[in-house]
């Protein structure tokens, strides 16, 4: 196939901007340095059962501490006393408890294992930050 030298000059142009494209694309991804990820350990399956904190006695245990019930913390309430209590009762259910993200979300009134995770971040997070100061 024979291409005028017009359309030569667009076809390599064309592929010349799509080679510049694909360098900035990935050159931007290069500046962006992922956050790195709270640790957390999570208790490791091998405890034997008597060690293990049934998760139930975990919440009334959290939801006495901050003067709340414990049908709060499983709820669905999104005032502030209340999720930093449940994101202390997700935080101990996962280093407590063998318990997978999504078996603590069940616990915890049906949440879905990313809420749990977002929590778990949170919970993270906020005691890196009272530590600091």
């Amino acid at each position: 196939m024979h291409l005028s030298p017009g359309a030569r000059t667009f076809s390599s142009s064309t592929r010349l901007a799509r080679k510049l494209e694909g360098r900035v694309s990935k050159a931007s991804r290069k500046e962006k340095q992922p956050e790195p990820e709270p640790e957390v350990q999570a208790v490791p399956a091998s405890r034997s059962i008597a060690q293990r904190r049934p998760s139930g006695v975990i919440v009334e245990e959290v939801a006495a501490k901050h003067g709340i019930t414990y049908e709060d913390v499983v709820g669905h309430s999104r005032k502030r006393a209340i999720v930093l209590a449940r994101r202390e009762a997700i935080y101990r259910m996962r280093t407590e408890t063998p318990l997978s993200l999504q078996q603590i979300g069940k616990a915890l009134g049906g949440k879905d294992h990313t809420s749990v995770l977002h929590a778990l971040r949170c919970h993270v997070e906020a005691s890196r930050d009272d530590t600091d100061e």
